[in-house]
Order: structure tokens, then sequence, then C-alpha cells
């Protein structure tokens, strides 16, 4: 069944406003599940456009035509797809790492992104830029990244 269908099944609210914890906790499933189907990322532009900026997870927010779209893109593509194939599974520790492998841990939230080198006990924050080229949580993470591959090639 199409998730369009789904969509407006009964039991299903017909409301098109969900809260902003809703919003987080639909992002937050869709980022974990996309982490393996990496064409439909695009799939969060328009949800993380939505809760920018937003702090009351109370508060009720419209969806739009342009969520609703990537929601039910990305349900269609996920449901029908064939799953995940693994080729081959390594299973290994981080102790075994040889001595030259630096583990550096990135994250970011809507404020501000860090990174973090674990064998150093150092850490560097940052607030988000205030004029990005590009206003979406995928030029974040990538800039993050490129922050801590950068600290590490000049040092």
């Amino acid at each position: 069944m199409h998730p369009s269908k789904r969509l407006y099944a009964p039991g299903v609210p017909r409301s098109l406003t969900r809260s902003l914890q809703d919003f987080e906790h639909i992002a937050g499933s869709l980022n974990w599940a996309l982490n393996v189907a990496l064409l439909l990322q695009l799939g969060l532009s328009a949800i993380y456009a939505k809760i920018r900026e937003k702090s009351n997870t109370k508060g009720m927010i419209w969806m739009n035509h342009s969520v609703v779209h990537e929601l039910l893109l990305a349900a269609f593509h996920l449901e029908t797809s064939d799953g995940i194939y693994l080729l081959k599974s390594l299973s290994w520790q981080l102790h075994c790492l040889p001595l030259d492998v630096l583990q550096i841990y990135c994250d970011m939230s809507g404020m501000g992104m860090g990174f973090w080198y674990l064998s150093l006990n150092l850490g560097f924050q940052a607030n988000l830029p205030s004029h990005p080229p590009v206003n979406n949580i995928f030029y974040y993470e990538a800039l993050y990244v490129a922050c801590a591959i950068h600290d590490r090639v000049i040092c």
C-alpha cells in the first residue's frame, strides 16, 4: 500500500499539525533509517527547515506540502526497498586500533557543533555560522567533520 493511503487511514489523526517534539522524533528516526539509505537523505531537508529555531516542544507546527511530500517519498522507498545486504561483517574493538589512529567524536545541535579527541581528552566547540552558504543540517554535519579533520592535519 502506498504510504499516502495510510496518512488518512482510520485511527491516524487527520490534523496536519504536529508538536515540535513529534517533529524531532520523526526526524531522529528517519535520520537513523537514512544512514543506510543515503540517497533518501534529502527527505529530511524540509523537516529540519521547519523545526529550525523552535524550542517549545509542545508547540504545534504545520506540516506543509514539502514536509508531507518528503515523508511520503521516504516512507514509500523504505517500505519497498529490498533491505540491507551485508557482504561481510567484521567485529573489531576500539582498543585494537593502531596507535596512529585517532578517534574523533563529532556532534552538533541547533545551536553549536563540536568534536572531541578521546585519547587526548581534548575537545572543541563553536557556534553555528551566522550566515552559512546553505542552511540545513547536512551542511553543518559536513562542516564539523571537516573542522575535525582540518584540525588534525594542521597540527
